[in-house]
C-alpha cells in the first residue's frame, strides 16, 4: 500500500477537503473530497512511497501516525473480546 511522502500536507488537505466537501453519510471523505484531495496533493509537489520508512522524518506527522496507532490497539483489543465469546 502506498503512503504519502508528505504526510504533513496529506493531512492538511484532507482536513481542507472535509470542509470544503462536507460528507453527511460517512465519517471519512467523499469521493469527490478524496478526487479533490488527490489532485491539490499531486499539484502542489506530493508523491506516493511504498513504506513510511522511505518518508523524509521532517515530514512525517507523528502525532497522527500516534492517533493510529492508538485506534489500532483499541480495535484489535476489541476484535480479541470478541473472539473469546464477550459481547463488546
Amino acid at each position: 500500500m502506498s503512503q504519502p511522502d508528505n504526510p504533513k500536507l496529506f493531512n492538511a488537505l484532507s482536513n481542507q477537503a472535509m470542509a470544503k466537501y462536507p460528507s453527511q453519510k460517512t465519517a471519512g471523505l467523499s469521493p469527490a473530497a478524496g478526487k479533490w484531495r488527490q489532485n491539490e496533493y499531486l499539484k502542489q509537489g506530493g508523491g506516493f512511497v511504498q513504506d513510511i520508512s522511505q518518508v523524509d522524518p521532517k515530514k512525517r506527522d507523528f502525532k497522527q501516525e500516534a492517533i493510529k496507532k492508538q485506534k489500532a490497539q483499541v480495535k484489535y483489543k476489541k476484535e480479541k473480546i470478541k473472539k473469546s465469546g464477550f459481547v463488546a
